[in-house]
């Protein structure tokens, strides 16, 4: 995997504070090898509307909606994350990402239509977004910078992707 190995390797630039979304072992791994780093939080195994928070030996769950609590603002350097992972929450975690992030994120898809999905989201930010094709995969890298959050724009966003959810929803119905 081309992919895997290109995070791995981005991955030994890192540092400070990372976050891992649904990311796998061996990136994980890559991660805590890295002696740059200050503090790694892996996030995984997405049940219900929430996150499997692993620190060290013990695990805890953490609500998708509460990242933005938990994290505080601009106080993560990286964040890595599986698109695949956090598609259902999508209208929550990109501007959460947004907000916590402080230097660049990578998110990775498999679907042609997720990677511009991701373009057209973080597009909305005028962020530096620069994406790679691996085989059937994409890497996405958002470098985030001094970019900010506005409320009202948040909340516009989030009434527009709900409506533009629906009409997806709407339309599948219709086709079947």
């Amino acid at each position: 995997m081309k992919l895997e190995k290109e995070l791995i390797n981005t991955s030994k630039t890192f540092k400070g504070h990372v976050i891992g979304v649904g990311i796998n072992d061996k990136i994980s791994d890559a991660l805590f090898d890295n002696k740059k780093i200050v503090s790694i939080d892996i996030l995984s195994a997405l049940n219900d509307k929430n996150l499997v928070f692993e620190k060290g030996e013990s695990t805890s769950y953490l609500p998708i909606k509460d990242l933005r609590k938990h994290f505080g603002k601009k106080k993560i350097d990286y964040i890595i994350c599986d698109f695949d992972h956090i598609k259902k929450y999508a209208k929550y975690f990109i501007k959460d990402s947004i907000y916590m992030a402080k230097n660049t994120i990578y998110m990775y898809a498999s679907d042609i239509d997720d990677y511009l999905l991701i373009e057209k989201r973080y597009g909305r930010y005028n962020i530096n977004i620069t994406g790679s094709q691996f085989g059937k995969q994409y890497l996405i890298k958002i470098v985030v910078g001094k970019t900010k959050n506005n409320l009202l724009k948040d909340a516009g966003y989030y009434i527009l992707d709900n409506i533009s959810n629906l009409g997806e929803y709407i339309g599948d119905i219709i086709a079947h």
